[in-house]
């Protein structure tokens, strides 16, 4: 069964590939037409060479000897010239192809949901918009070519022996058919060797970018040596993965060169029994080995740069299961960027579950890669079940409840982070769904609890979501925030770039950058997930004042386990076994 659906899988993979070629078809056509034209240039040598030996044992006028070499240098220029130009298109088109691809899974990655990144690694993910991106790039700019020229002058080449001598060319082709049966047997082994190697290669990718990342708790737990051998491990089966793809590579071109050796010991005793009778003359002998020669290596290499084929098939295969994957949250074909005016939030009737791999993302093993997994469809035990709820426009209300029991996974449904399996949920008496996702997201102020700075300036990461805010405003959001005064102790105050995930940032100055994001955004929906918890008491109080000053009249939604830091509160909702209680 499993391997039906790879067989059914197979040509979605090859029309997806040859749909990134299809913008550059008049390039891809020009290329192939000065393959064809390269490939019978090239088998025009030994013809050539049947040409000079003729004159040159028959006597004739010097001169024809000249015409020839004449003839052969002109071959050659043409040749050159049609090999630069192949070269430099399909390298330009390789380029071009490989930018599409990097572009149009960015543009893909960035509509799936936040469950798909809970479930997989972001060095996997960049490892396949870098590495396998770059594998099939490399193919295409290389190997292609080579693949192609090599079929094209094993066909020229068949025609031309056959016409030559028939009965020869039927002895020396005897054992072509092996080589085929050759590529069928190491198809399979060298593409899922690949395949485990690419996997291997992303998954130490992966640790590496955690490992990189949580360097502080890494340290705190002492656990530098035991990171050191897993990444030896896991260093060791990566290379014995790209090691057993390269021996099945070897193999198949070992196989293939006996094959050819064999076919050539015919050949000689064959060919030499008919120029001994008299059945084929000494120029054509020559020329017609010359056709073999060339020939036979073309086979070999044939099969060899099929076998890259299959490794750079490994490689689309991966960046296909991206593309492939249907988002969980999905712009509707009719969304439209409504609007909020009122910001009235309205739950009917709302169940939600997590799929069965976001609630254990450990279970990727060591040695996987699946992105996308089809078993991760699976819905678990629902959260929370037929939850109704309205908040009302302008209200601020603080929603508490014990850790775990579903709070932020609720509010996560307003901006669409995931989607409800049952019920609906409206603002301004609007179905979500019916807004367009920017439209959406960019009119909700959502602070995290944890919150993740950019390897850019402080100045960006504030204005991240709100690009064409002037400095002068960043700063007014950043004193609301109360992130302005450890700012300005900053060596280049503004302009310092804290490093990837504000690293040399404490956990509270984060948050207070987070919070400054989401004042300067000024949006009618502030939600705020548990977002003042790393702050000292007198700064919560000072931030706690600024916000409910700048949510005047706008609606707020505040998870705290502390409801007691912010007083003066519209409602207190108490979120307990999946249900709202008033406070």
């Amino acid at each position: 069964m499993q391997e039906q659906n790879k067989k059914k899988e197979h040509p979605s993979v090859m029309k997806e590939f040859f749909f990134f070629l299809k913008p550059h078809k008049l390039t891809f056509v020009f290329v192939l037409l000065l393959s064809i034209l390269l490939s019978c240039l090239n088998m025009s040598m030994p013809y050539a060479l049947k040409l000079a030996v003729e004159t040159i044992t028959e006597g004739e006028n010097f001169g024809h000897l000249v015409i020839i070499a004449i003839g052969v240098l002109i071959i050659y220029l043409i040749k050159n010239f049609c090999y630069y130009s192949t070269k430099s298109r399909i390298v330009g088109l390789s380029e071009k192809v490989a930018l599409d691809m990097r572009i149009a899974l960015m543009t893909h990655l960035h509509r799936l949901s936040l469950a798909y990144y809970l479930n997989n690694k972001p060095g996997q993910l960049s490892n396949r918009i870098m590495q396998d991106v770059e594998s099939i790039k490399k193919f295409l700019a290389s190997e292609f070519i080579k693949l192609f020229l090599n079929a094209l002058m094993i066909v020229v080449g068949i025609i031309i022996i056959l016409v030559l001598n028939p009965t020869l060319a039927a002895v020396a082709l005897a054992l072509l058919p092996v080589d085929v049966l050759i590529y069928k047997l190491f198809k399979g082994a060298i593409t899922e060797s690949a395949k485990e190697a690419k996997g291997e290669i992303a998954n130490i990718s992966g640790n590496l970018v955690e490992q990189f990342s949580g360097v502080g708790t890494l340290k705190s737990s002492a656990s530098e040596k035991k990171e050191q051998e897993k990444f030896a491990f896991s260093m060791q089966r990566g290379m014995t993965a790209k090691l057993k793809e390269r021996r099945f590579y070897v193999l198949q071109k070992v196989s293939a060169d006996m094959v050819a050796g064999l076919s050539l010991m015919i050949l000689f005793i064959f060919g030499g029994y008919m120029v001994f009778n008299e059945h084929l003359s000494t120029a054509e002998f020559v020329a017609f080995y010359a056709y073999i020669g060339m020939l036979y290596p073309e086979v070999i290499m044939l099969v060899a740069d099929l076998g890259k084929f299959s490794s750079a098939k490994a490689s689309f295969d991966r960046v296909y299961e991206i593309l492939k994957i249907t988002p969980d949250v999905a712009e509707e074909p009719h969304a439209w960027p409504h609007r909020i005016n009122e910001g009235e939030i309205e739950f009917e009737n709302v169940s939600f579950a997590y799929k069965e791999k976001h609630n254990a993302p450990d279970n990727v093993t060591e040695s996987e890669d699946k992105i996308g997994d089809p078993d991760a469809s699976a819905v678990g035990e629902p959260l929370f079940s037929d939850v109704s709820l309205k908040i009302e426009a302008g209200e601020h209300v603080i929603i508490s409840g014990p850790s775990g029991c579903g709070k932020s996974s609720f509010l996560n449904l307003i901006p669409r982070f995931y989607d409800p399996h049952e019920g609906r949920i409206l603002i301004d008496g609007i179905d979500i769904k019916q807004y367009t996702l920017s439209a959406l997201r960019g009119q909700i102020g959502f602070v995290f609890q944890h919150i993740f700075l950019f390897n850019i300036s402080l100045l960006e990461n504030i204005r991240y979501a709100r690009p064409d805010a002037s400095e002068s405003q960043v700063i007014a959001a950043a004193k609301l925030a109360k992130a302005d005064e450890f700012i300005q102790n900053l060596p280049q105050k503004y302009i310092t770039t804290m490093g990837e995930g504000g690293v040399q940032l404490s956990y509270g100055e984060r948050q207070r950058i987070g919070l400054a994001r989401a004042i300067l955004k000024r949006p009618r929906i502030f939600i705020l997930d548990e977002a003042l918890g790393a702050l000292d008491r007198d700064t919560r109080k000072m931030v706690v004042a600024n916000f409910v000053r700048i949510a005047e009249n706008r609606t707020m939604i505040v998870v705290t386990h502390s409801p007691e830091d912010f007083p003066k509160m519209d409602k207190e909702l108490k979120f307990i076994d999946g249900k709202f209680q008033s406070g």
